[in-house]
């Protein structure tokens, strides 16, 4: 018996309000700071959980032979489970802090 499959593809709506498209929205209240690059990481503040971060902040380098590369905090919030340590090598995209949004956030 032939198996017959439909050439139609399957296409579902984006939901809109007032006309504009509406998307997933990320409700998490944690974050994860990963390492941008490979390299063996330094921490340039104290990584212990409860620490204010501000977005931007360079919380650690890596290093790897002449070059420093930093590593970014892209949000603000509490610092929470660190996920490196000094002199751990990592690899690029390689988690390196918990991070919790503060509270009252848009």
């Amino acid at each position: 018996m032939p198996v017959t499959t439909s050439a139609t593809p399957l296409m579902t709506a984006v939901p809109s309000f007032g006309g504009k498209p509406q998307g997933e929205r990320l409700e998490a209240d944690t974050r994860l700071v990963v390492a941008p690059d490979a390299g063996v990481f330094e921490s340039a503040v104290d990584l212990t959980a409860g620490r204010q971060i501000q977005a931007g902040q360079v919380i650690g380098h890596l290093r790897s032979g002449s070059q420093s590369v930093p590593v970014v905090s892209p949000f603000s919030g509490r610092s929470g489970d660190a996920l490196a340590w000094n002199g751990e090598r990592l690899t690029a995209h390689q988690p390196v802090m918990w991070l919790s949004l503060d509270a009252g956030r848009p």
